[in-house]
């Protein structure tokens, strides 16, 4: 991102400017749980801002009840994809892009994700909108492995089931 010419701050804690300070926030592969202030300054801020959050399979997803809210469940599963993946085996599958604005231009590419893990869209609460974008093939389920939710105001967030597709070891990767 840097490289892209963002600029890019690393929060040890969430702090009450989170909201006034960030256009967008970024949480990739959490390995705590939340404190109490910082899961009440997040979900203010989740719920008025978009996000991108980037699931470990290892790691922390975040507090179930805000995930529910929003219509989503994290199923906590290793993703094997015998039909779409990697030569390095079936963990390390290559997703379906969804038709979406935000997968527009990329269906030439072939991300690749490891450790991934699906997740599953569950009835949203009214105005809110869950899109697939990304999706295994039916060998595999076919599961969801990252999705945009949607709300009155516009997009409110991507999720993916990954966190290492963007890692060093595989950004370099022609779909990441």
């Amino acid at each position: 991102l840097t490289q892209n010419n963002y600029k890019v701050l690393s929060l040890p804690a969430v702090s009450r400017d989170l909201r006034k300070d960030c256009d967008l926030l970024i949480i990739a592969a959490p390995t705590r749980a939340w404190t109490g202030p910082e899961q009440e300054e997040l979900v203010k801020f989740l719920r008025e801002r978009p996000f991108l959050f980037l699931a470990d399979l290892n790691g922390w997803t975040g507090p179930e009840a805000f995930w529910k809210g929003l219509g989503i469940r994290w199923d906590g599963r290793l993703v094997r994809d015998p039909g779409r993946h990697f030569l390095l085996g079936e963990h390390y599958p290559i997703p379906i892009l969804q038709p979406h604005p935000i997968t527009e231009g990329l269906e030439d590419l072939l991300p690749i994700l490891a450790t991934a893990m699906s997740l599953t869209p569950l009835s949203p609460p009214e105005g809110v909108q869950i899109i697939p974008l990304l999706v295994t093939s039916k060998d595999a389920g076919p599961l969801t492995l990252a999705v945009t939710i949607r709300n009155s105001e516009g997009p409110a967030a991507v999720l993916v089931g990954a966190a290492d597709f963007i890692s060093n070891g595989l950004i370099q990767a022609p779909g990441n």
